[in-house]
């Protein structure tokens, strides 16, 4: 007797006599997955049929045994077995269910690789803007920007497996945190159109390097110019009588930023530290007592002092670095800030040593383009005090400039304050409505730089 047709699960106008091996569902030729001799509707009852293909394999093997004595290293050896494989099973689910996701948004679109004989096409509406191609990458985490059409699928792919999908937005698409290392930094790139057919597809191949010496000695003050991007950060030197409420404003907001604490402040407020770094802030390292490290302020020459070596500013970055780890168990971000913003190059070469970069702030061509906000500064009549207001004037009217405005701008505020009345932190609310109705987003200095 023939068997009946059904009609298939995902195609409604299509029958069949097939089912899926494991959850019994109708399924047509498209939709049949060939896998350890039997057919599956998807990855999803493949693994399943996996996973107890496992445990019906070891339930075989001591069957007949009456009594059966496991040492622990035998249940640990099992034990981390099962772990793995429930691991890579769930990463392959997620990705899986991202694609499927992704299909079902796009009605009519299903992802067919390349077969080694199809022909690469003629037009490509798919270009990928950062980083550049053959670029040498310093991070082994990196984000890939581009322009794509809007009704396509875009799949990266690594050794002919997909690794990340996403749909682009308004003509542009992003991928963020792809992993690569220096056996594994060539990517591939595919856009599906509407009929599940490869419209476009790009190579992608960057040299990964640690940062050098020479790189990390460069200071930060600025990101890219071209991304509608702000970096907001703080200092916490002796002070802490207004974080508190700094940190409630940024929470309500949904803003994280960067933040260089002392050894000082770590020291003597270890609670408020935790906060910070169980609310998702990044940390920076600001010395350990926030020493003068030049001349600064004597001479207006940024020559090193006499008393400030290598040996004396390096204990400053580790000790606090050390503290750091012990009162909150994470390490530091890999970036640092000069006190009083006194830093040369011997001095970036030092700190550069130990892996940290200097992040300064946004400056232009006078005090109107200083996005130092000197918030410091606690008395009407001393001099550069601005009012909150002020501040924030001359934060959004940076922001309003043409050529970029504010794009990659790093503002310095502080997390402690002599003033009795004026806060700036509290137009802190208006300054983030403000920039992001002017459609800026607002990020930590590690994301402004990449």
């Amino acid at each position: 007797m023939a068997k009946k047709l059904e009609v298939c699960v995902n195609h409604a106008g299509r029958y069949t006599n097939r089912h899926c091996y494991v959850c019994h569902k109708s399924i047509c030729k498209d939709c049949q997955k060939v896998r350890s001799h039997h057919i599956f509707c998807g990855k999803t009852c493949w693994y399943r049929f996996l996973l107890r293909e496992f445990f019906q394999s070891f339930q075989k093997k001591f069957r007949n045994t009456r009594k059966v004595i496991l040492s622990q290293n035998t249940l640990i050896l099992w034990g981390t077995i099962v772990l793995l494989f429930l691991i890579l099973m769930r990463q392959n689910l997620q990705l899986s269910h991202k694609i499927e996701t992704l299909q079902k948004k796009t009605p009519g679109r299903f992802w067919s690789p390349v077969t080694p004989n199809e022909e690469k096409p003629k037009s490509s509406p798919l270009v990928v803007q950062k980083p550049v191609k053959g670029a040498m990458v310093l991070s082994n985490k990196i984000t890939i920007r581009g322009i794509a059409d809007d009704g396509a699928i875009l799949i990266l792919e690594q050794k002919n497996k997909p690794v990340a999908v996403t749909l682009p937005q308004n003509g542009k698409f992003v991928l963020k945190d792809i992993q690569i290392s220096r056996a594994s930094s060539h990517f591939k790139l595919k856009a599906l159109s509407s009929e599940g057919k490869v419209t476009a597809i790009e190579e992608l191949h960057f040299h990964y390097a640690p940062p050098s010496i020479r790189f990390l000695a460069t200071p930060i003050r600025r990101g890219d110019r071209s991304q509608r991007e702000i970096a907001l950060t703080f200092d916490g030197g002796a002070l802490n009588n207004i974080t508190g409420k700094i940190l409630d404003i940024l929470r309500q907001k949904n803003v994280l930023c960067t933040i260089f604490l002392t050894g000082e402040f770590i020291r003597r407020y270890p609670e408020t530290v935790r906060r910070i770094v169980r609310e998702g802030h990044k940390i920076g390292n600001h010395t350990f007592h926030h020493p003068h490290l030049t001349t600064y302020a004597k001479n207006r020459r940024q020559a090193t002092r006499e008393n400030m070596t290598r040996e004396r500013f390096q204990k400053e970055l580790t000790q606090t670095a050390k503290l750091f780890e012990e009162v909150t168990g994470k390490k530091m971000a890999p970036y640092w800030r000069a006190p009083y913003g006194e830093s040369n190059p011997e001095i970036r070469l030092w700190a550069a040593e130990l892996g940290y970069r200097e992040v300064d702030w946004t400056f232009g061509k006078d005090q109107k383009e200083n996005m130092d906000t000197r918030d410091w500064v606690a008395h009407p009549g001393d001099a550069g005090y601005q009012t909150g207001e002020e501040i924030k004037e001359k934060i959004l009217k940076f922001a309003d400039e043409k050529n970029g405005g504010a794009n990659g701008a790093i503002i310095l505020m502080h997390l402690g304050s002599n003033r009795t009345r004026d806060f700036p932190y509290k137009k802190l609310p208006e300054i983030i409505d403000s920039l992001r109705a002017n459609h800026y987003k607002l990020v930590t200095v590690g994301e402004i730089v990449k």
